[in-house]
């Protein structure tokens, strides 16, 4: 349950992302008259909610978010589990090769754009089934077993920042990767 407690507070953070990824508009405070700053991550609408299996390390997490949007949606609950799992994985990941501490906060944020997107309902049942994923070792292995075969990521994180280089991890690409899988879904040690 304690490694649950980590993803929950990380469904809960927030922070800065890059522009690509984050539209920001200038509303007025209809009770202050202030100007108030809103950000709106965005997540590819157009992605399906496919079998795990046949996704590949080449799709970003905003896409995966996306597709994560699309499972919920669709009452497809364990497939989600495995997309919000791998997605996490993927911007944990990310914010290894990312040099910059402001993008690295969208990790934390796209979680939330999700929760919004699907509304409360359908978040608390998707979150109901998660916790009980992630909590049984079992299930958790299971878990473990299907993100860790995606292997590390083959695009480069432009998601996080156009401006930031991504640092070259390719010669520990597979370390960081087995260090992103322990840090966030608390897998074990393969």
């Amino acid at each position: 349950m304690k490694y649950i407690a980590s993803l929950v507070v990380l469904a809960w953070l927030s922070g800065c992302a890059t522009q690509e990824t984050i539209d920001t508009d200038i509303e007025t405070d209809a009770v202050t008259g202030a100007k108030v700053r809103r950000e709106r991550i965005n997540l590819p609408q157009n992605v399906e909610c496919t079998d795990f299996a046949k996704l590949s390390s080449s799709v970003t997490p905003p896409e995966l978010y996306g597709g994560l949007v699309r499972c919920i949606q669709e009452d497809r609950l364990n497939i989600a589990v495995r997309y919000f799992a791998l997605a996490g994985t993927y911007t944990t990941y990310d914010t290894y090769r990312v040099t910059e501490a402001e993008p690295r906060k969208l990790h934390n944020k796209l979680p939330l754009r999700v929760r919004e997107l699907v509304g409360e309902k359908k978040w608390r049942e998707f979150w109901a089934t998660t916790t009980t994923t992630l909590s049984t070792p079992d299930t958790l292995a299971e878990v473990c077993h299907d993100v860790r075969k995606m292997a590390p990521p083959q695009y480069t994180p432009r998601y996080m920042s156009k401006t930031s280089p991504a640092a070259n991890v390719e010669g520990n690409a597979a370390a960081f990767y087995g260090k992103a899988l322990e840090s966030y879904l608390h897998c074990p040690k393969s």
